[in-house]
C-alpha cells in the first residue's frame, strides 16, 4: 500500500484496530470442521513451500538443524477437526490457516510447478504428533492436485468493473468529507445502486503528496482496488512530479492478483502480499464502515469510525 507522508497514518492508527477486529471476526465466523483419516476431505488452497529446522533439536538450521523443505496449503478462511478418527493421537484443532503435505514420491515435481497457485487436494487428515510436523494438521495427499484456475476469476473481476465503471454515472453518488484521515483534507464518495455500495473513492491530501484510493465492491465485499499516490515537488506550489499506481484484485477476502506501483506483476501470497492484502482490507473496511454509518453530506470523523 502506497503511503504519502501525513495523508494516510492519522487514518490507520484511528481504524487499525476496529478494522482488523472486523476481517478477523469474518474469517472465523462458522469454520469448516473435518473428520480425521479414514474419513477423505478435499481443501482448497493456496500451494506454499517452506523450510523448517528439523533434527536434533527442530529450533535453527542456522545452529545446525537440519533443514526441513516442504509443501503446505495455506487456507483462505480457518478450519477446525473433530478428534479421534483411526488414531487416538487425532486431537481436535480450531482455527488452522495452514496445513503441512505428507506426498507420494514422484508427486514433488508437479507440486513445485503449482507453487504460489491456488490448488484443490484431496487426502485424509491427521493430527500432528513428532517434531517434523509443523502445522497442527497435515493431510496426505491420495489424488493428483488439481489446480484453481484464478485467471479466468481475474478476467471476471476486470469485465465486472468495466460494466460497473460504465453504469456510476445513473447511480446515488453522495459525497462526505473525511476529517482526520489524513493530515489536510479528505473526501469520500460513493456510488450506490438500490442501496448498495458498488465503489467507494476516498482522496486524501497532505503536505507532500495525495492519494487516491477506489474500490469496487460486489456483494460487500472488496473485488478490484486502484490506489493512486502523487508525490508534489519541492516548490511548494503542489506540482505533482511522480504518480504511482497499485492494482489489486481480491475474491472472497483472498487477493489473487497484485500489480505493483512499478507495473510489475507480483506474486500474491508471501509476507509481503499479505501486508499489502492486510492494509487495502484494513481501509477498505474503514472506509465502509464510514460509508454505511455517515448520513449523506455528514462528514466523517475518523474516531467517530474507530469507535464503532
Amino acid at each position: 500500500m502506497s503511503i504519502v507522508c501525513g495523508v494516510r497514518v492519522s487514518y490507520l492508527l484511528a481504524c487499525a484496530l476496529c478494522a482488523f477486529a472486523d476481517v478477523v471476526a469474518a474469517q472465523s465466523t462458522a469454520p469448516s470442521c473435518f473428520r480425521y483419516e479414514p474419513d477423505t476431505v478435499r481443501l482448497t488452497g493456496v500451494l506454499e513451500k517452506h523450510t523448517y529446522p528439523g533434527r536434533p533439536n527442530y529450533e535453527s538450521t542456522k545452529a545446525g538443524d537440519e533443514a526441513e523443505t516442504g509443501y503446505y496449503l495455506a487456507l483462505a478462511e480457518s478450519i477446525c477437526t473433530i478428534g479421534g478418527g483411526a488414531s487416538r493421537e487425532n486431537e481436535p484443532h480450531d482455527g488452522v490457516r495452514r496445513v503441512q503435505l505428507v506426498i507420494r514420491s514422484g508427486v514433488s515435481a508437479e507440486l513445485s510447478a503449482r507453487v504460489g497457485r491456488r490448488v484443490t487436494l484431496r487426502g485424509t487428515l491427521f493430527s500432528s504428533f513428532t517434531g517434523h510436523h509443523h502445522t497442527p494438521i497435515l493431510i496426505t495427499v491420495l489424488s493428483p492436485v488439481v489446480p484453481v484456475d484464478d485467471a479466468r476469476r481475474l478476467l471476471k473481476i476486470r469485465r465486472w468493473v468495466a460494466a460497473t465503471t460504465r453504469e456510476l454515472q445513473g447511480d446515488r453518488i453522495v459525497k462526505r468529507d473525511l476529517s482526520g484521515f489524513s493530515s489536510e483534507s479528505g473526501e469520500l464518495t460513493t456510488y450506490s445502486a438500490a442501496d448498495t455500495v458498488r465503489k467507494m473513492d476516498a482522496q486524501l491530501y497532505g503536505e507532500t503528496g495525495r492519494a487516491r484510493e477506489e474500490y469496487f465492491t460486489n456483494d460487500g465485499q472488496p473485488y478490484f482496488a486502484l490506489i493512486t499516490d502523487d508525490r508534489y515537488d519541492h516548490s511548494g506550489r503542489r506540482n505533482v512530479v511522480h504518480t504511482y499506481q497499485t492494482r489489486l484484485y481480491f475474491d472472497d477476502d483472498r487477493l489473487i492478483s497484485w500489480i505493483d506501483s512499478t507495473g510489475r506483476r507480483r506474486a500474491p501470497t508471501g509476507a509481503a502480499a499479505e501486508e499489502q492484502a492486510r492494509e487495502a482490507l484494513l481501509s477498505f473496511r474503514g472506509l465502509q464502515r464510514c460509508a454505511s454509518a455517515a448520513a449523506s453530506g455528514d462528514a466523517c470523523e475518523a474516531s467517530d469510525s474507530a469507535s464503532r
